[in-house]
């Protein structure tokens, strides 16, 4: 018995068989489908979101510097922009923490940062922030809104040990 003669005397299995390969192909591909569309809302919202972030580093032009810097790392631009340095203050002046940082109190840092830009303040030198006992890792909460107002709020632990590395290369 050859095949066609097989299949002829079976055509209705065959296409059964066909029609459910048929079905379950259009379900997986409806599947994979929709997954796509998922993710490439969730790739189109991540590029207008802003993200700022709050971080130390050297300042550019002056050997021993720190610097306090917000940043917007993400793709948006941020409204209304304001940060909160938990720390203690105690610490702070033991270390000549820069006078125009208050703890405890929210600060407007930028009524519009766009993407790609940062704000920069001096926050201390190496060899006082490095002095023993060096200063404790604090806190700065950032909040932010994105263009269409809805608030987001992020916290920071920062340590100067971190950029203490950095004396080392000056």
């Amino acid at each position: 018995m050859c095949i066609i003669e097989y299949l002829n005397e079976n055509s209705g299995a065959v296409t059964a068989i066909a029609t459910l390969s048929i079905a379950v192909s259009a379900i997986v591909s409806l599947w994979i489908s929709k997954e796509l569309a998922k993710e490439n809302r969730l790739l189109r919202k991540a590029s207008t979101e802003p993200e700022v972030a709050a971080y130390l580093k050297s300042d550019s032009r002056l050997k021993h510097a720190r610097n306090l810097v917000l940043a917007n790392v993400g793709q948006g631009p941020a409204k209304n922009v304001m940060f909160t340095i938990r720390a203690n203050m105690a610490d702070f002046k033991r270390h000549q923490v820069s006078p125009v940082l208050p703890t405890n109190s929210a600060i407007k840092a930028a009524s519009f940062l766009p993407q790609g830009e940062s704000i920069e303040s001096f926050f201390g030198t190496s060899p006082s922030l490095s002095q023993q006992p060096q200063l404790e890792p604090f806190e700065v909460e950032v909040t932010y809104e994105d263009l269409k107002g809805t608030p987001r709020a992020v916290t920071y632990t920062l340590d100067v040990a971190e950029t203490k590395w950095v004396a080392w290369l000056e």
